[in-house]
Formats: structure tokens, C-alpha cells, sequence
């Protein structure tokens, strides 16, 4: 129950040409792109963060053939880049409705080019968050020692 699998590998986009998701048949580049959004949505599977560049790829190319494949990818970018920018988020429908359309406006303008900026973006907020806890911890640490010599 516990084993893990790298669904990144349903989107290869840099192997050879013969194995690129985008050499495949659009029907197919389709429902591996619904697939992938319906598993996203459950609860105890969380994709590879290779998995958004990725999707935000098929987005962008020119390459893809049709808008049923732009709009799957589409949805299952927005589905990543929520979870990677609101990991831990509360169900209330408005908080849920800003979030949608704050990652919609990062998903809807990016460009091939800024992909990687927008990784690189996340990945130091996600870092930075991480020292900020750990700031805090240590502030806590300090304040109950001082407390308890009191």
C-alpha cells in the first residue's frame, strides 16, 4: 500500500522523440492528462514537482495539437501549482475560490521561457518558509528555557 510510483514518467518530454508525449496520438496525450488530474485529486497521492514544469510544457508548445489537450493540461497545471504554492489549504469555498484564480493567473501568462523562473520562484518560497519555521522553533526553544530558569 505504501509503494510509490513516478507518475512523472507518463509526461517524458525531453527523451527521445520516438517515447515524447507529444509525439503521441492527441487521444492518448488526453486521457493520460485527465488521469493524471483525477489521481492529483486524491488525497494521498502527491506527484513529483518535476510533474508541473512539465504540464506547463505541453501547455506551451507548439506542438500541441489540439485545445482539448491544451485545456487537460491546463487543468492539471492548475491542479499542481496549487498544491505546490498552497500546500496546506482549508476547504472554505471563498479561500478556495481566491486560490483557484490566483494560480490561474500564474498558469494562464506563462510562457515556455518562464517556466523554469517559476520553479526556481517556488522552490526558494517553499525554502524560505522552512527557515521561517524554523526561526520561530528556535525563538519558542529560547523563550520556554528562559521561562523555566525563571
Amino acid at each position: 500500500a505504501n509503494a510509490k510510483y513516478d507518475w512523472v514518467k507518463f509526461l517524458p518530454l525531453e527523451e527521445s522523440p520516438k517515447r515524447s508525449f507529444l509525439s503521441a496520438e492527441p487521444l492518448l496525450q488526453y486521457r493520460i492528462l485527465r488521469t493524471l488530474h483525477l489521481v492529483s485529486k486524491l488525497d494521498q497521492i502527491s506527484f513529483s514537482s518535476k510533474m508541473l514544469p512539465s504540464a506547463l510544457s505541453i501547455m506551451t508548445s507548439s506542438s500541441t495539437a489540439t485545445p482539448e489537450v491544451y485545456d487537460a493540461a491546463r487543468e492539471l497545471a492548475l491542479s499542481l501549482l496549487e498544491q505546490e504554492i498552497f500546500p496546506h489549504s482549508d476547504n472554505d469555498f471563498e479561500a478556495m475560490s481566491c486560490r483557484k484564480y490566483e494560480t490561474s493567473l500564474w498558469v494562464d501568462v506563462i510562457s515556455e521561457e518562464a517556466i523554469e523562473d517559476l520553479m526556481t520562484m517556488i522552490a526558494e518560497a517553499r525554502q524560505q518558509s522552512v527557515q521561517h519555521k524554523m526561526t520561530i522553533l528556535q525563538a519558542l526553544s529560547k523563550a520556554k528555557l528562559g521561562y523555566d530558569s525563571a
